[in-house]
């Protein structure tokens, strides 16, 4: 199966100017000057879907496998983000990278599956902890 082309840089930085953050805390704080996303880091191994600002990569936790009928990525990140910002984060993101959703936190493109699940640490103070992000693609 040929590999689906990687989208130019001018591209998608064109896609993250019109994510609009302010539904997500310190929205703020993520914009430059022109309200974009400085999201300037990608999920591991997926090289066209933006890691949220916010969630920082756990690299031990990485597994990419490319084989003639596909690739198998799985990826981890974590932060100190609400859950829900991240679902609506990558809800907006993806479909604008050409991922079709299929359900929450599941998209389809080009012959991949992609799955994106959350898990929410508790915290000792009772408010909510760390959630933990795992970034699943598979072919279809």
């Amino acid at each position: 199966m040929p590999r689906r082309p990687v989208l130019p840089s001018a591209v998608l930085a064109a896609v993250l100017l019109q994510v609009q953050p302010s539904g997500f805390p310190g929205g703020a704080e993520l914009c430059g000057a022109s309200g974009a996303l400085a999201a300037d880091a990608f999920v591991d191994g997926i090289d066209d879907l933006p890691l949220m600002p916010g969630l920082v990569p756990v690299a031990d936790q990485a597994l990419v496998f490319d084989k003639p009928g596909g690739r198998i990525v799985q990826a981890v990140a974590t932060g100190s983000l609400d859950a829900s910002a991240i679902r609506s984060f990558y809800a907006e993101t993806a479909p604008q990278l050409g991922w079709a959703a299929a359900g929450e936190g599941r998209f389809v493109r080009d012959g991949e599956f992609l799955r994106i699940e959350l898990v929410e640490e508790p915290a000792a103070s009772g408010r909510g902890g760390p959630v933990t992000v795992r970034f699943m693609l598979i072919p279809q």
